[in-house]
């Protein structure tokens, strides 16, 4: 692997964004097996097919998105991997409930993951992330770590509701809209949108935005 990123390297500063054929590419690396090179180059996702027998190579900002992209999806499915009681909460509900459709002050070079747990389970959740080697915070606690890429931020409490939605547990429609209105600067927008989806009667107004 650490071989074809190096070979990925080379690609993009030979050609860029222009395409090459496997003749261009075997006389200019002198590979004796020039197929099976770009064949393992396009299994992995360092280069993409842009025509017959033509080939073209994935920008490194365009790479770096798309890994974040499967990188961040990771993140959330592992989270169902802990059998621990756990709901989606703050920005991460508001993405949710509106169907993903609104996903504030998020990127994928910082994306907190934000979660209800129960105190009792918070042991229990340390040990979780330590053992999957995931940077993790608990609110309210001093933390030294800088924070950035995909991390989890823990909302431990005595208990709470959980509501499934779209296949994903998470804190009730309520919590949610008392969460945007307490943060309206930021959340106007999501408030309008979830107005829309779900007939709340909220005193917001309403922007078509193809709901």
């Amino acid at each position: 692997m650490k071989r074809y990123f190096e070979l990925w390297k080379t690609l993009w500063n030979w050609k860029g964004e222009e395409s090459f054929n496997t003749l261009e590419f075997s006389i200019t690396f002198r590979s004796n097996q020039p197929r099976k090179v770009l064949f393992d180059l396009l299994k992995i996702g360092f280069i993409e097919k842009s025509g017959r027998n033509k080939y073209r190579v994935i920008s490194p900002t365009r790479l770096v998105k798309e890994d974040y992209s499967e990188h961040i999806r990771k993140c959330y499915q592992l989270l169902k991997t802990s059998r621990l009681k756990y709901a989606l909460t703050k920005t991460d509900a508001v993405t949710k409930w509106t169907k993903g459709a609104y996903n504030a002050n998020r990127f994928f070079g910082f994306h907190p993951i934000q979660i209800k747990i129960r105190k009792k389970d918070l042991a229990e959740w340390k040990k979780f992330f330590n053992k999957n080697k995931k940077d993790f915070v608990v609110w309210g606690k001093k933390y030294r770590k800088t924070l950035f890429s995909v991390f989890y931020i823990l909302y431990a409490e005595e208990d709470f509701k959980v509501k499934t939605v779209y296949g994903e547990p998470v804190e009730p429609l309520k919590d949610t809209i008392e969460y945007c209105q307490d943060n309206i600067a930021t959340f106007e927008h999501a408030l309008e949108i979830l107005n829309e989806m779900y007939g709340l009667k909220l005193k917001v107004k309403y922007d078509t935005y193809g709901y």
